[in-house]
């Protein structure tokens, strides 16, 4: 699926990822390919994603995310 993060300060971050771990405001959740399309707000804490063999981490202070037909937008100031 493909993971698309939107700053104000920089262009589209996309990648292609296995696995997005959201700190969402009522709790943490993880999306896979294939999950039912969603709009949530997140709360500040750590996005983890799986690209390939690695796993990256992003902190964020909140924001929004949008999944639909494995699609995963990620909106934050940073």
């Amino acid at each position: 699926m493909n993971l698309a993060i939107i700053t104000p300060s920089a262009a589209n971050t996309v990648a292609n990822v296995q696995r997005v771990s959201i700190p969402g405001s009522l709790g943490n959740f993880v999306i896979l390919s294939g999950h039912a399309p969603l709009a949530s707000t997140m709360a500040k804490g750590v996005v983890q994603y799986r690209q390939g063999s690695e796993e990256k981490e992003l902190a964020v202070s909140g924001g929004v995310v949008k999944v639909e037909r494995d699609e995963v937008s990620i909106i934050i100031e940073q």
